[in-house]
C-alpha cells in the first residue's frame, strides 16, 4: 500500500511499482495547488494589517514595541536582551563601586565624620530644642544599640518639632543627610527628618518615614548655598492631630558628599570633650574659689587632690583609748590636731617618795606634712611639793581619715582611760 508525504499527502511509490507520467504530474499539480505565491504573501500581509491589534498592556496581551534604553520609566515597551544584559553589567559595577566606597570609609582613617552632635540621643536632648511645647523623649534601644529620639503621645494642633542647634557647613557643596525611622501605627510621612537654612529659615530637604514599618533608613541630599557662614539645623517634626502611636529617630548623620556613609559618633564625641572641658573649668574656678588655686586644664588627680585640701570648717570628735594609745578611724574629716589629756602616772622621786600626776599632750601635722608633738602639761605633787614627772605621746601617724598614736611614760601609767580629742576640716 502506497505511503503519505506528512504535510501535503503526496503519494511515495513503492519499491515494486512503476512511476507513471500521469502519477508524477499529478503530484506537482497538487504541489503547486498547497504552495503559497508572493501575491497570496501580499494579501496575507495586508490582511493581517488591517486586524485591530491592541497595545500591550499590564493588563492586556497585544502588540509591543522593543526598546534598549536602561534608564526608561515606560510601561507599554519591552525590553531586549542587550537591554537586559546592559542593565545588569551597570548593577553590578555600581554595587562593586558602592561596596568598595563603604569599606574604604570603614577602614579609612580619614573617614568623612557624622557632622550631627548627640545624633542618637545618647547625650539625652542635649544640642536639641524643643519647639511648640512639644513632648518629645529619649530612650536607649538594645536592637539598635543606640539611642531614640521619640514622640509617642497625640499630636497637638501644631506639629511637634525638635531642632538641632546649628550645624557649619561649607558653601556650595553636597551633604547627605539621614536617619533610621520606626513608624509602626503610623502612615507614609507622617513625620520627617528635614535640613533649614538657618539664615532664612528656609527648608532645603526632607524625607518622610514610609507607612507602619519597624526600623528602615531614609536619606536626602542638599547642596549648600554660595554663601559665608553656611549654618543648617535638623529638624525632626511630627504632622498635627495624630493619634497616639510610636514615632521613633535613631542613628542621624550629615556627611559631605552625596552617598550613604557608615555611621559615627565623632561629632558626639567632640561635644562630649567640649562639655568636659567646660566642666572641668568650673570645678577649677571652684576650687581656686576656696582657697586652693587650680588650673583649667589641671588633670582630675589633681583636682581630686586639691578637694581634699578644701578648708570646710573645723571638726571636733571626741573618744577614749585605752592608756596605751591606738587608732582612731573612719573619721568623716582629715584630722589635724589630736589632743589627749587625764593621764596619769607614778614617779619615784630620789628613791624614797611616790610622785603622782597627770597631763595633757597634744601633736599637730604641719602644711608640709610633718608632725610636731608639743610639751607635755604636767602637775605633779609630793606632800605639800610640787615636782616633774614624764608622760606623753611618743609617735603620731595622720591620716586622710584616721590619726593613730603611741603613749609612754617615764615609769609607771595606772590603767585609766585617755580623752582623746581629734580636730580637723
Amino acid at each position: 500500500m502506497p505511503k503519505d508525504t506528512d504535510r501535503l499527502n503526496l503519494p511515495l511509490p513503492l519499491g515494486n511499482e512503476n512511476v507513471t507520467r500521469e502519477s508524477i504530474n499529478a503530484i506537482f499539480e497538487k504541489i503547486d495547488a498547497g504552495v503559497a505565491t508572493q501575491d497570496d504573501l501580499d494579501a496575507l500581509r495586508e490582511a493581517v494589517s488591517k486586524m485591530d491589534i491592541p497595545d500591550a498592556s499590564l493588563t492586556q496581551k497585544g502588540k509591543v514595541q522593543l526598546s534598549n534604553k536602561t534608564d526608561g520609566t515606560s510601561e507599554t515597551v519591552a525590553a531586549t536582551e542587550k537591554a537586559v544584559r546592559d542593565a545588569r553589567v551597570a548593577a553590578e559595577t555600581n554595587s562593586k563601586t558602592y561596596a568598595l566606597n563603604l569599606a574604604d570609609q570603614k577602614m579609612n582613617s580619614n573617614r568623612n565624620s557624622n557632622l550631627l552632635p548627640n545624633s542618637s540621643a545618647e547625650l539625652g536632648l542635649n544640642g536639641w530644642n524643643i519647639l511648640n511645647g512639644s513632648k518629645w523623649q529619649t530612650w536607649l534601644d538594645p536592637g539598635q544599640y543606640a539611642g531614640v529620639f521619640a514622640h509617642t503621645i497625640a499630636s497637638g494642633t501644631a506639629y511637634e518639632i525638635l531642632d538641632s542647634n546649628p550645624i557649619p557647613l561649607a558653601s556650595s557643596a553636597q551633604y547627605i543627610i539621614g536617619g533610621w525611622f520606626s513608624s509602626l501605627g503610623s502612615s507614609a510621612n507622617d513625620f520627617t527628618l528635614e535640613a533649614l537654612n538657618v539664615a532664612t529659615g528656609e527648608l532645603i530637604g526632607s524625607v518622610g518615614c514610609n507607612a507602619n514599618s519597624g526600623w528602615h533608613f531614609k536619606s536626602f541630599v542638599i547642596t549648600t548655598p554660595s554663601s559665608s557662614n553656611v549654618e543648617i539645623k535638623i529638624r525632626l517634626a511630627v504632622k498635627p492631630n495624630l493619634p497616639t502611636a510610636v514615632r521613633a529617630y535613631t542613628r542621624l548623620s550629615v556627611h559631605i558628599g552625596n552617598f550613604e556613609q557608615p555611621w559615627n559618633q565623632d561629632a558626639n564625641d567632640r561635644m562630649l570633650f567640649q562639655y568636659v572641658s567646660n566642666g572641668k573649668s568650673s570645678i577649677a574656678a571652684a576650687i581656686t574659689g576656696k582657697g586652693v588655686p587650680t588650673a583649667a586644664n589641671a588633670t582630675f588627680e589633681t583636682m581630686t587632690s586639691n578637694i581634699s585640701n578644701i578648708s570646710t570648717g573645723m571638726k571636733i570628735y571626741k573618744t577614749t583609748l585605752p592608756r596605751t594609745g591606738g587608732s582612731i578611724t573612719n573619721l568623716s574629716f582629715k584630722p589635724r590636731v589630736i589632743v589627749v589629756n587625764n593621764f596619769t602616772y607614778e614617779y619615784t622621786y630620789d628613791g624614797v617618795d611616790n610622785v603622782w600626776g597627770r597631763g595633757s599632750s597634744t601633736a599637730i601635722l604641719l602644711d608640709n606634712g610633718n608632725t610636731v608633738i608639743s610639751d607635755i602639761s604636767r602637775s605633779a605633787f609630793r606632800s605639800n611639793n610640787s615636782y616633774s614627772a614624764a608622760g606623753g605621746m611618743s609617735s603620731v601617724e595622720f591620716g586622710l581619715n584616721y590619726v593613730k598614736f603611741v603613749m609612754s611614760y617615764q615609769n609607771t601609767s595606772y590603767d585609766s582611760l585617755l580623752n582623746c580629742y581629734v580636730i580637723g576640716e
